[in-house]
């Protein structure tokens, strides 16, 4: 069992307790049992129950007592170097840092464990504490013997004597080395999360926001502080969000798999916007559900471009089936840029050369090609005036 630092104060501090539980109060309690018992029936006997509850308690005391002292190893502060010279080190403290009290006695605690990264300004600040007689608590990067770096929760507490002079320090240090790395870890994480481009967020079980990123509130106009709390369907949805998107999210959520598509929503000031979205189950060690993850990548931009595409597609098929029934006719559209034809023969094969914006609609008309002109169609009259309105309602939504 490992040994119990004591002063010699405080182990005759134990002892006097010790002996005044076994002598004065463990003889009041037994006799206290005695007359309740003397009462009758013990079952509804509440002096009975209270004297054999105080008993156990104090049975439990006097225990602990005898296991302190019979391990204890005592520490005469009068012999402790008020400099911060180590006397004692438990068994604790060894493994830890992997030297021994024989290794350590007589040496400056602090100069011990101190290593390359060690802050001097906190060991200065310790040192500061320990000439004022104060104590002090803070987190300090120690090495062990083998130069591994551990950081501890330190903690020094001044000794005194009985007149209440300093004379030497008790120091406990937890050692908290795996919750830094956790913390630097999630500090990384969350600058990455703050700068990448797309919005992240953060929800409970219940879809209830805890954090979102600096892209979300770019994009939406929201705030951590306006969202947090609420669910993201209950604010960014609106008018045009494709309902049959969100129950596809919600089917994969009670299937328990991720979801990954895109979905219409709104922003602050009721713009809409477009994102691909990608939602997570997070979960922790045990695979227990903790909460949801969803990434969204603005790309509002490429759907606008997508649907600009569909409608001059549109337009283009529209004019095309527009066009009469020449047999083998060609038909030819002048465009912006001089010499750039689409042509379409009779078998419907036709080729745009350059995108560029149709600025004169040349009457549809069967055209024969004049060699001797170097290949210029020569246009045959038309019924231009039965095409004219919709060509004009056309190029009216193509502006």
């Amino acid at each position: 069992m490992s040994k119990v630092p004591l002063t010699a104060r405080g182990a005759a501090q134990l002892k006097e307790e010790l002996q005044r539980l076994k002598f004065e109060e463990r003889p009041k309690v037994t006799a206290a049992i005695a007359t309740a018992r003397a009462h009758g029936d013990l079952k509804e006997n509440a002096e009975y129950h209270a004297a054999k509850e105080q008993q156990g308690m104090m049975e439990a005391r006097i225990r602990d007592i005898e296991s302190k002292l019979g391990n204890a190893q005592i520490i005469d502060v009068t012999a402790v170097n008020a400099g911060g010279k180590v006397v004692w080190i438990n068994e604790g403290f060894t493994r830890l840092f992997g030297y021994t009290l024989e290794e350590c006695r007589g040496k400056f605690g602090p100069g011990v464990l101190r290593g390359p990264k060690t802050g001097v300004r906190l060991l200065a600040d310790v040192a500061q504490a320990a000439r004022a007689g104060r104590p002090f608590h803070g987190e300090l990067l120690s090495y062990s013997k083998d130069q591994r770096e551990i950081c501890t929760d330190f903690d020094m507490q001044p000794l005194r004597d009985e007149a209440g002079t300093v004379t030497g320090f008790m120091s406990i240090q937890l050692d908290v080395t795996a919750r830094k790395a956790a913390e630097n870890e999630a500090r990384r994480l969350a600058l990455v999360a703050s700068r990448t481009a797309s919005s992240i967020i953060l929800a409970d079980v219940n879809w209830q926001i805890e954090w979102v990123n600096d892209s979300f509130t770019r994009l939406t106009g929201y705030a951590l502080d306006e969202v947090r709390g609420r669910r993201p369907s209950s604010f960014l949805a609106g008018p045009l969000t494709n309902r049959d998107v969100v129950d596809a999210m919600d089917e994969a959520d009670r299937a328990g798999q991720p979801f990954k598509g895109e979905l219409l929503n709104y922003t602050k000031t009721d713009q809409p916007y477009w994102v691909e979205i990608e939602i997570q189950r997070l979960t922790d060690d045990q695979g227990r559900h903790t909460g949801y993850m969803a990434l969204q990548l603005d790309i509002t931009e490429r759907k606008q471009a997508e649907q600009e595409l569909a409608q001059r597609e549109a337009q283009f098929r529209f004019i095309l089936n527009a066009l009469p029934d020449a047999g083998d006719a060609r038909y030819a559209w002048s465009v912006s840029a001089p010499g750039l034809d689409l042509v379409e023969d009779a078998t419907g094969d036709f080729r745009f050369v350059d995108p560029g914006r149709l600025t004169r609609f040349v009457i549809p008309a069967p055209v024969m090609w004049d060699s001797a002109a170097g290949g210029a169609p020569v246009a045959v009259a038309t019924d231009w005036e039965q095409h004219g309105e919709t060509w004009t309602m056309t190029m009216a939504g193509w502006s």
